[in-house]
């Protein structure tokens, strides 16, 4: 008899710890699931914006790419925001090789509502770019 009254303190503490650690972890768990939720939903409402949003009007006077000598045509493409640092050499490269490639428009810091913008390209400058990308 003293064996089962030795083992009852001991089961107490187990069960008080874990329901503790339930009380800890369901709290925790719902704000990771809450912030994960938020997170899916703000991903579907920027996918959303990507297809019916505005559309900024970044097409340029020219009509001619001077590299290539084509005419240019219309896109439109994703508008990237933020601190884009582009890799090495590629600002001289975009103006030797490939100016109109145009494949995504850099807009800064200052985000706006458009996420998309209507652009003018040449495909031989987006074939330029992409050969210059997969050579480095």
């Amino acid at each position: 008899m003293k064996d089962q009254t030795s083992r009852l303190p001991s089961w107490k503490i187990e069960a008080r710890t874990c329901i503790t650690a339930i009380l800890v972890i369901i709290p925790i768990a719902s704000v990771f699931l809450d912030i994960n939720q938020l997170r899916s939903e703000l991903e579907a409402a920027n996918r959303f914006l990507l297809v019916v949003g505005p559309i900024l009007d970044a097409r340029t006077d020219e009509r001619i790419c001077p590299v290539h000598m084509l005419p240019l045509g219309e896109d439109v493409v994703p508008i990237e925001y933020g601190l884009i640092i582009p890799p090495e050499n590629e600002s001289h490269a975009r103006r030797e090789r490939f100016p109109f490639a145009n494949s995504t428009i850099d807009e800064g810091c200052s985000v706006n509502e458009a996420r998309r913008a209507r652009i003018l390209f040449c495909p031989k400058c987006r074939e330029a770019k992409r050969q210059w990308m997969s050579s480095r």
